[in-house]
């Protein structure tokens, strides 16, 4: 926990002090109603990426086949490989953005919305573009395979891609 810090506002007429602590957990080391007690007006928690997503796919379990948050953990040296992120959030961007820098020859995103409907945010999609990471929007990864070549990937175009919150849905998979 640091000390309390009063923030720049900039001449927004926010006259506030912010207080940070990390390494708390939401249930264990405190709740919302406990913070409300000790006076707090507004409250943010960054929590974070919690745990890594796989897709139900045949073939996502394969050797070399790594999730974002283990990438963005620990990223491997990727020098002259071929890399596929499928997903369209901000940590994929952020995966896809980190396998260049680790030196991938050509990075791939799949995502299976229309890229105006990206969960990522709109700069950190800009950005990506401009590093050279290559946008695949209404796709989705079908199955990963491994031959003597590597891993091979298939990708289906979406169609009738819905939202409804997390959720994602399509009404079908070419």
């Amino acid at each position: 926990q640091l000390e309390p810090q009063r923030v720049a506002t900039g001449g927004h007429g926010i006259d506030a002090v912010v207080h940070f602590a990390g390494n708390q957990r939401l249930g264990r080391d405190f709740t919302l109603d406990d913070l409300r007690r000790r006076g707090f007006r507004a409250i943010l928690l960054a929590l974070g990426a919690q745990r890594a997503a796989r897709p139900a796919i045949p073939g996502a379990d394969a050797p070399g086949v790594i999730d974002a948050l283990s990438l963005l953990d620990r990223p491997p040296d990727m020098s002259g490989c071929r890399v596929l992120v499928a997903g369209g959030g901000d940590v994929a961007i952020d995966a896809a953005r980190v396998a260049l820098r680790r030196g991938a020859r050509e990075v791939m995103l799949a995502f299976p919305e229309p890229e105006a409907a990206m969960a990522a945010a709109a700069d950190a999609v800009l950005l990506a573009r401009e590093e050279g990471v290559t946008l695949l929007p209404d796709h989705a990864v079908t199955a990963i395979t491994q031959d003597p070549r590597g891993l091979q990937v298939a990708l289906g175009k979406v169609e009738g891609f819905t939202r409804r919150g997390r959720a994602v849905a399509w009404e079908r998979l070419d």
